[in-house]
């Protein structure tokens, strides 16, 4: 395996760089290895199996890069990058578009996905939510980013609904909440439908 083509692997993995800048953890090492950090944008999931796979393979390795990857965790992806914390990071659009409104110097260099894949996440055995303007004056379990709100509530307005609900800031525990009914609806990460069918 080339570093070409391990660097590919990366770019193809990461949607975020910085611009101009690199991270303080980047470090060429006695042996030419160029360590590099990686933050996630969620725990480990489908869209980070291209990461995990170079890296079990050898690939970066093989190119000469030590790819530390950064867990998920209170802090954004984009605000690591920003604050020379990480080099490069998994996001959303809404994520790196709201990082460069409030001036963080960031880049988006790939797309993971060819589309978005998330959605809104309600239980299955909620008979009484079957359209987004049902989560009127009920509880959104969400991770704190900004542009939650306002995109969940252009969603239920279009519904139908007016667009009021209950916010909560759960991080990775909203899975939780939603499954033992603290909660009712989720942004969920990964493909599938956003409503029952009936």
């Amino acid at each position: 395996m080339h570093r070409r083509t391990a660097l590919s692997a990366m770019a193809a993995t990461a949607l975020l760089a910085v611009t101009g800048c690199s991270a303080d953890s980047t470090a060429a090492t006695k042996d030419g290895t160029t360590t590099v950090t990686l933050a996630l944008d969620w725990t480990p999931n489908t869209n980070h199996t291209g990461i995990y796979v170079a890296q079990a393979k050898g690939w970066f390795k093989a190119a000469g890069i030590n790819v530390k990857i950064v867990p998920y965790g209170s802090t954004a992806p984009e605000t690591l990058i920003a604050n020379h914390k990480a080099d490069f990071g998994i996001s959303y659009q809404e994520g790196v578009t709201t990082a460069r409104a409030a001036g963080q110097d960031i880049t988006s260099v790939y797309a993971v996905t060819q589309k978005t894949d998330v959605t809104i996440a309600v239980r299955a055995d909620r008979t009484d939510i079957t359209s987004p303007k049902d989560l009127d004056g009920r509880t959104y379990a969400g991770f704190g980013a900004p542009y939650e709100k306002p995109l969940l509530q252009k969603v239920i307005q279009n519904a139908g609904g007016k667009g009021e609900f209950k916010q909560v800031t759960l991080n990775t525990s909203a899975y939780a909440a939603l499954y033992a009914g603290q909660a009712d609806s989720r942004c969920r990460c990964r493909p599938g439908r956003a409503w029952r069918r009936s």
